[in-house]
């Protein structure tokens, strides 16, 4: 496990809650110089610390609506599991592909226009591999929250959000603004001068476009994707159920705060609360939980979580 020190930490943390800030923003707002931070920033990409830096897209400006897939499977040889895992991975309408234990097994996300689309995307799902399927469930998120995560400096600050959420509507855009989407959705930190030679515009143009995004909100944030086997952390996704809904706000409030949640969704027919942490080991999840429960006796029915165990697709941008 690599070890991070306080400097470590202080960048990261940074770079998760705005990715696209200049060296010597960073270097300023971390009290060091900025070939210091340029060298450590190099240094946790080539420890694979850093993974990626990407672009929050609110999929529902550009007109998609996602649904999550849970399946269980059964019986399924080695050569049909991988066949499944890259029908997946290599599908344009999947973003997210996990493999996770519990109920499940596997578990992903699927962009479409509408309702129908999914249907099609379904059905072609089951036809090739169903027969592989004992379980199975599917929900449509209608809202969806990533958090800054506070546990890498431990500084006291304010959690960052960035939501995407069905309600907004859709934006009009055109194809320059698509353009410089796809480019940098990947790469956060992809600089304007190659932004502008990727999309075929100026400097100027470029600048103007990517400000215009984030004024719409189709751009919510610029974030850094972390190894979180590589920081020795472990993920868990909880779905809570509740006695009554009377202090659902007020709980809901009270779990987000904690500074190891990291995500939650708003999905329809599903639990009533879902959130996801990184923590330490089970221990420390198990305590979270425990201290959850202990707090709320009277509301807090159940809960059941998964545990990611490969990342094995991401992406955060909508096959256009």
């Amino acid at each position: 496990m690599y070890q991070l020190d306080s400097l470590d930490r202080k960048i990261l943390s940074e770079l998760d809650g705005d990715s696209r800030q200049a060296y010597s923003e960073l270097a300023k707002k971390v009290r060091t110089k900025k070939d210091t931070v340029k060298y450590r920033i190099d240094r946790l990409i080539e420890n694979e610390i850093i993974d990626g830096f990407y672009t929050v897209i609110d999929y529902s400006k550009l007109g998609f609506l996602l649904f999550r897939l849970y399946i269980q499977t059964e019986g399924i040889p080695e050569t049909k599991k991988q066949e499944l895992l890259k029908y997946l991975k290599d599908h344009k309408n999947v973003n997210l592909l996990f493999r996770i234990t519990g109920i499940y097994h596997i578990s992903f996300d699927v962009w479409v226009k509408d309702t129908w689309q999914y249907e099609e995307f379904w059905y072609g799902l089951i036809e090739k591999f169903g027969v592989y399927f004992s379980n199975y469930h599917s929900a449509l998120k209608t809202r969806y929250t990533e958090f800054s995560r506070n546990y890498l400096a431990n500084d006291g600050k304010e959690k960052l959000q960035f939501t995407i959420s069905q309600k907004t509507g859709k934006e009009d855009m055109d194809a320059l603004d698509f353009k410089i989407l796809t480019i940098i959705s990947t790469d956060a930190r992809e600089s304007l001068v190659d932004i502008a030679k990727k999309s075929g515009t100026s400097v100027v143009t470029a600048r103007d476009r990517l400000k215009q995004l984030i004024r719409k909100k189709v751009i919510v944030g610029f974030r850094t994707m972390l190894n979180y086997e590589k920081l020795g952390y472990q993920y868990y996704k909880v779905d809570l159920w509740f006695s009554n809904m009377a202090r659902y706000s007020q709980i809901m409030q009270r779990i987000l705060s904690h500074s190891n949640v990291i995500y939650t969704e708003r999905t329809l027919i599903t639990s009533h609360f879902e959130f996801d942490l990184e923590v330490k080991d089970f221990r420390e999840f198990i305590l979270i939980m425990d201290g959850f429960e202990k707090e709320f006796p009277e509301d807090i029915k159940r809960y059941e979580y998964y545990t990611m165990i490969k990342n094995y697709k991401t992406n955060y941008l909508p096959a256009l």
